[in-house]
């Protein structure tokens, strides 16, 4: 046990079982992943192992189980951040809750906002302190921040507690922390396995609730754009959200098995057909879409305020189809 911090205040750090914690290094030169296992070896991890980049840790979290994650924020063999993000997402990965810590000695807004977007825990500024890693390694064993659910995010919420009162409440989710399971020696593989399967359940039915809000958000905002426009070219914002509607129907429709909104899977099909035709006619989209884009935002609201099994979704679903099929 050890303590660190600075002169406002002190952090008790539990390092007992750092020996039992299986650490990821990701770091593209040798030098650098000898430095960063050399104060994990000296904070008492000892279960280390490296890659060299994206693709690499791509392969190794594929063949090996990994507690936690520490990687340089920006690499030549790909996008860190995506490769985060899409762990987030469940779109790679076993884990979506795999800790990550980003490192950068260039701490650019653009840096800073990749990886506060990607959904990772922290990110500390090279060069750092051997007290700065093991605070921040301890907070997340012991205080990691709850997780939320946007239509395009998931991560830790960094909202501050004033924060959280302003607008639209959106929930927060206590994940499963391998890392304190590891760390304290009480960890069953095989139930952690099933607390991670259940809490994936539990944002999938977030993200797709998100992405039912989101939906006709956009539906309003592309119907005002296209009001607006008249006879002119259409906005670039507008042309974003039309994009976008496609993105968030079809990552939608991958969602919905085993939830109670598989009946809404053909409404997100039409959406995106609907949509993707709508994105190579634009401003020469005819009335009928913008109408059927109408009654399809409504479908989606009545989804998401009640039974998306319901009859009425059904028939809506079969009309949108049918109509669909005409163009």
């Amino acid at each position: 046990m050890i303590y660190v911090g600075d002169a406002e205040m002190a952090v008790q750090i539990e390092i007992d079982g750092a020996k039992n914690v299986r650490v990821e290094l990701v770091a593209e030169k040798k030098e650098a992943r000898q430095i960063l296992r050399s104060i994990l070896v000296n904070m008492g991890f000892s279960q280390i192992s490296f890659s060299n980049g994206v693709r690499e840790l791509k392969r190794n979290m594929a063949q090996r189980r990994m507690d936690l994650v520490i990687l340089e924020a920006h690499t030549n063999d790909g996008d860190i951040c995506g490769l985060i993000r899409d762990v987030r997402h469940a779109r790679f990965g076993g884990n979506p809750f795999l800790p990550f810590i980003a490192l950068t000695p260039t701490p650019t807004k653009t840096v800073v906002a990749s990886v506060i977007n990607s959904g990772a825990d922290d990110l500390l500024i090279q060069p750092y302190s051997t007290g700065q890693f093991l605070e921040r390694i301890g907070v997340l064993v012991d205080h990691r921040k709850p997780f939320v659910v946007t239509s395009d995010y998931i991560g830790p919420d960094r909202r501050s507690s004033a924060r959280r009162g302003e607008g639209e409440e959106i929930p927060r989710i206590d994940v499963p922390n391998v890392l304190k399971a590891r760390a304290h020696g009480d960890l069953n593989d095989r139930e952690m396995q099933k607390t991670i399967a259940r809490a994936m359940h539990q944002v999938n039915l977030m993200k797709i609730d998100r992405n039912g809000h989101q939906v006709v958000w956009l539906v309003a905002r592309i119907m005002a754009g296209f009001s607006w426009a008249a006879d002119m070219a259409l906005d670039e914002e507008v042309i974003g959200f039309i994009t976008r509607l496609r993105e968030v129907a079809i990552e939608s429709q991958s969602r919905l098995a085993d939830t109670p909104y598989e009946a809404v899977s053909d409404l997100c099909d039409s959406l995106a057909e609907l949509a993707g035709r709508m994105a190579t006619t634009l401003e020469n989209t005819p009335k009928r879409d913008l109408d059927l884009l109408v009654e399809l935002g409504k479908a989606f609201e009545a989804a998401f305020k009640g039974d998306g099994k319901n009859a009425a979704l059904r028939e809506i679903s079969n009309l949108t189809r049918g109509s669909n099929a005409i163009h």
